[in-house]
């Protein structure tokens, strides 16, 4: 079981290694929204990320969803009421 998880380890860290400087600073406003026990909806979360990043939220639109397909984050609850999560193997 133990090697199971090792490789499993190794693939995240593969994962994280090869984001961009972007979808790095992406995760850290995640967390910092999740300590802060902000919510917000998907597209304010976008309007937001992008105003602090000085992207287009349509250029965060696309990382988030890069993101969620890596399984780096997921998306809890509803559209309008949901918010993002750092999965838990990346703390």
């Amino acid at each position: 079981m133990a090697e199971i998880w090792q490789v499993s380890e190794n693939v995240v860290e593969d994962i994280v290694e090869k984001l961009t400087d972007k979808q790095r600073d992406i995760v850290e406003l995640i967390k910092r929204q999740a300590v802060e026990n902000v919510v917000e909806n998907v597209v304010e979360t976008s309007a937001t990320f992008a105003k602090k990043l000085t992207v287009t939220p349509r250029t965060i639109q696309r990382d988030l969803e890069a993101l969620q397909r890596l399984g780096i984050i997921s998306h809890k609850g509803s559209d309008k009421g949901g918010y993002w999560e750092v999965n838990a193997k990346l703390h």
